[in-house]
C-alpha cells in the first residue's frame, strides 16, 4: 500500500476486474493486444497460478480516493532459482500522467527486495 495505492490478489472470479483492465483496447496495445474474452481469462489464470507457484504476481492496483481498478503491478520469475524477477505495470487510461505507475513500480520494488529476496529487478516494455 502507499498513500495514493492499494494493492490486492487477482482471484477466482475476478473476470470482469480482468476484462476492465486487460481487455482495454489502449492497455492491451501497449502489451501486445487487443485481447479476446479468452485470452484476457487466459492471462488471469495465469497470474492465479504465478501466485500459487511463486507468491507474486502483477497484482491489482486501487485507486483508494475512489476505490476504482487502476491497472496492476507486480513481479514475474524471470530466472527461477535466482531470484531475478520481471516488474510490471499496466495502467488503465483514465490513471496516466498522474505519477501512479512510478508509485506502484517503488512499492513492488521495496516489496521484492525486502519479502522476495530479490538479487536482481528487471523491466521492459513492449516494442
Amino acid at each position: 500500500m502507499t498513500d495514493r495505492l492499494g494493492f490486492s490478489t487477482w482471484e477466482e472470479g475476478d473476470d470482469a476486474l480482468a476484462l476492465t483492465l486487460w481487455g482495454s483496447t489502449e492497455v492491451s496495445a501497449l502489451i501486445g493486444g487487443p485481447f479476446t474474452t479468452a485470452e484476457v481469462h487466459a492471462r488471469l489464470r495465469r497470474e492465479i497460478d504465478t501466485m500459487n507457484a511463486h507468491k507474486v504476481q502483477y497484482w491489482p492496483v486501487f485507486f483508494l480516493q475512489d476505490n476504482e481498478l487502476a491497472g496492476c503491478a507486480g513481479l514475474r520469475p524471470y530466472r527461477t532459482g535466482e531470484d531475478v524477477f520481471e516488474l510490471g505495470v499496466h495502467l488503465r487510461p483514465s490513471y496516466w500522467g498522474q505519477g501512479i505507475a512510478l508509485e506502484a513500480a517503488l512499492a513492488v520494488v521495496a516489496y521484492a527486495f525486502e519479502h522476495m529476496a530479490a538479487k536482481s529487478l528487471f523491466a521492459g516494455h513492449h516494442p
